[in-house]
């Protein structure tokens, strides 16, 4: 019996992935994830333009399974606790592939374009977070709402790639420490945030 290949798409993000952890940001090139993903150039060209069109794909895939996991809201449940158990469950999905996104974020940084666009997607991924933790995002207030989610998610972000604990400890407390302290600083601005939505801001 023979065995399926996975679709062209996957194959293409899970070579992506390992060579990019094996050989760093700039060190995989298309042309050996092409030969990774056992499809010619022509065939990765026609699926993805890039290599950070590549992992904007796999970034989408998590971002769907976090969504997917994501419960009805309880009305005794904290929106600050919410939204915590949501980004902590965006870090389990990111685990099988720590090593990639940490080499990812090492090498975007010296790749203007690379970081425009993960920065942008990093963006999208926030503002799907809040929403999915109750919180708006729209018009000059939800801006600012995932603004600020970009800037405690990169903090705790950095902590998480140094957490080598099983229960991730270290990261959980960061993220607990970033999102009161958001929480504190939106109580004390001119005509506050509603209390459910003063965690992300």
């Amino acid at each position: 019996m023979t065995t399926r290949k996975p679709p062209i798409d996957q194959r293409i993000i899970t070579a992506a992935l390992a060579l990019i952890a094996a050989k760093g940001w700039a060190g995989a090139t298309l042309a050996d994830i092409a030969a990774g993903a056992e499809v010619s150039l022509a065939q990765l060209h026609r699926h993805f333009p890039s290599k950070t069109a590549i992992i904007a794909a796999w970034l989408d895939q998590v971002d769907d399974q976090v969504l997917k996991a994501v419960a009805p809201a309880s009305g005794e449940e904290e929106t600050r606790d919410r939204l915590f158990e949501i980004i902590m469950n965006r870090f389990d999905a990111l685990a099988p592939h720590k090593q990639a996104l940490c080499a990812i974020t090492r090498g975007v940084a010296c790749d203007p374009r690379g970081l425009c666009t993960l920065a942008w997607r990093l963006e999208r991924s926030m503002t799907w977070m809040l929403e999915a933790a109750g919180v708006g995002t729209s018009g000059l207030a939800g801006m600012a709402r995932v603004k600020g989610m970009m800037v405690i998610y990169g903090r705790v972000l950095r902590q998480w790639f140094r957490d080598d604990s099983e229960d991730m400890a270290k990261t959980m407390a960061e993220l607990d420490k970033r999102l009161r302290q958001a929480e504190r600083c939106a109580r004390l601005l001119p005509g506050r945030l509603p209390e459910q939505m003063a965690a992300a801001s």
